[in-house]
């Protein structure tokens, strides 16, 4: 798990919430800062580790079903905390 895919998964977290959201890959690709097709591979790469379900639709301009998982929010946060060493300098 990298860092930077933690941090991808916050900002989707932050974006659309936890639970179902209805979603366009432009939208995904806009607030990932990324290309539509990245987008798409960054979804995919989210959903087989369990933090989110994205059931996307056919057609252009269709919003596909975002899922995205409270739970899992919580455990990354916190694996990512027990990671994380914090050097305090008096």
């Amino acid at each position: 798990m990298s860092r930077r895919k933690l941090e991808l998964y916050e900002n989707i977290f932050n974006r659309v919430g936890p639970g179902k959201s209805k979603v366009t890959i432009v939208e995904v690709a806009a607030f990932l800062h990324c290309s539509e097709r990245h987008a798409r591979t960054l979804l995919n790469q989210m959903t087989a580790l369990g933090w989110l379900t994205w059931s996307p639709t056919v057609g252009r301009g269709n919003k596909g079903s975002l899922i995205v998982y409270w739970s899992r929010y919580r455990h990354v946060i916190k694996r990512l905390i027990k990671r994380t060493t914090i050097v305090i300098s008096i």
